[in-house]
């Protein structure tokens, strides 16, 4: 397998948090940027699914800014 070097720091995936949780500085830093696409292209109630949802940082934010989805 080919390791990557000279990665920039902001790529580095995923931090462990005290409390066990990761979170990654990228999804920190992108979340409130994706919430307005996703709201003006979402259905307007009903189930939503992530796919891909990593460290889930940014299902939290969505699920807070869309109530209406579950």
């Amino acid at each position: 397998m080919v390791h990557r070097q000279n990665i920039p720091a902001t790529a580095r995936v995923a931090n462990m948090e005290g409390d066990g949780r990761l979170s990654a500085p990228s999804a920190f830093r992108n979340a409130e940027p994706i919430i307005e696409p996703v709201r003006n292209t979402a259905i307007k109630s009903g189930n939503a699914l992530e796919i891909a949802s990593g460290t889930g940082q940014h299902v939290v934010k969505l699920a807070a800014a869309l109530p209406h989805l579950d």
